[in-house]
């Protein structure tokens, strides 16, 4: 039977939605100056403290696992599609995500075990998709199919504490999710980042999430990928 690598990624998505008090018209300007504003440069500089913290708590309750260094990216669009489908005049949506990844081998149900419970001692909380209906996906398989494809394992998610106060207009769901891959799974489409074309402001920081994974994938089986998000909505005038 052949053995693959499985990786495993964290990964914080932000999104900040800056309104711009319409006139008759907006400018380039205009939404420039809503994009560096004072409030949109604090909900970036709260929103990065608070992603970091699960980024960097968790690593040393695992050491058994390489880490990667986290990735930063931010992407802001203009008039962006609100989630009923109709562009939104008059906004900018600031999307961020953040993200790390972490190779590690062994007994993939132990590990991922291991990697919730030091989560759980961080003080987070079950979220809509947990650890035991993976656990049980990946014993029916393995006792159906003889072995298990770590990518196909559904994701869990985990509730962490909201960001600082300090925050204008943003959503705080707080959803940290961990999903895995392994060596022998096609990374494409697995770590993609949405388009920048057109965008009005962008930022990154740190190893592209895909590259990332293919290098740890070379030493180790898995691979962990983990995710949390929020959205911030700005009024400028």
């Amino acid at each position: 039977m052949g053995w693959g690598w499985r990786v495993t990624a964290l990964a914080v998505v932000v999104g900040c939605v800056v309104w711009v008090e319409a006139g008759t018209s907006l400018s380039h300007d205009d939404y420039r100056a809503a994009v560096d504003s004072a409030a949109a440069r604090a909900n970036r500089e709260i929103n990065d403290r608070w992603a970091a913290k699960p980024l960097t708590d968790l690593p040393p309750q695992l050491p058994w696992a390489e880490w990667a260094e986290p990735r930063t990216r931010e992407v802001c669009e203009v008039d962006y599609a609100t989630e009923f489908g109709a562009r939104n005049p008059g906004t900018i949506t600031c999307r961020m995500t953040y993200s790390r990844t972490a190779g590690f081998d062994g007994d993939f149900l132990t590990r991922i075990g291991e990697a919730d419970a030091a989560g759980r001692a961080l003080g987070w909380l079950e979220g809509g998709s947990v650890l035991r209906s993976s656990v049980e996906y990946y014993r029916i398989t393995e006792a159906q199919a003889g072995k298990v494809d770590a990518g196909t394992v559904p994701a869990v998610s985990y509730l962490v504490p909201a960001p600082a106060p300090g925050t204008t207009g943003c959503t705080s769901p707080g959803y940290i999710g961990e999903s895995w891959v392994e060596r022998s799974n096609e990374l494409s489409g697995r770590f993609g980042e949405w388009p920048s074309a057109g965008a009005l402001f962008e930022r990154s920081s740190g190893p592209l999430p895909q590259a990332t994974a293919t290098d740890l994938l070379s030493r180790h089986r898995y691979v962990m990928a983990f995710t949390l998000g929020t959205e911030c909505r700005l009024k400028v005038g």
